[in-house]
C-alpha cells in the first residue's frame, strides 16, 4: 500500500530547507520514508486507541445494563406468586 504525502507536508519540507536545496533535493528520499513511517505509527496508535474507548464504552455498556436487569429483577413481582401471595392485588367486588 502506497501512501500519499499532504501537499502541506511536502511544503513545509521544502520551506524548512529553502536555504539548501540541493541537500534538500539529495535527502528527500529519507525523509518521504520518515513522513510514511511517521504516519503509519499515528494511524496504528489511533486505531489501538479506538479499540480502546471502544472496548471501554462497550463494557461500561454491559455493566450498566446489568446493572439494570439487577434492579428490575429485584423489584419485579416473580412470576411464580399466585393471586392470593400479591399484596398489591386489587380488593373483590362484592
Amino acid at each position: 500500500m502506497r501512501s500519499i504525502l499532504q501537499v502541506a507536508s511536502l511544503q513545509g519540507y521544502l520551506l524548512r530547507n529553502k536555504v539548501r536545496p540541493r541537500e534538500c533535493v539529495d535527502e528527500v528520499a529519507e525523509w518521504v520514508q520518515s513522513e510514511r513511517e511517521t504516519r503509519a505509527k499515528m494511524k496504528k496508535e489511533k486505531a489501538e486507541r479506538e479499540a480502546k474507548e471502544k472496548a471501554e464504552r462497550e463494557a461500561k455498556e454491559k455493566e450498566e445494563k446489568d446493572k439494570l436487569a439487577k434492579e428490575v429483577s429485584q423489584s419485579a413481582i416473580p412470576l411464580y406468586m399466585t393471586t392470593d401471595q400479591c399484596s398489591h392485588r386489587r380488593p373483590r367486588r362484592s
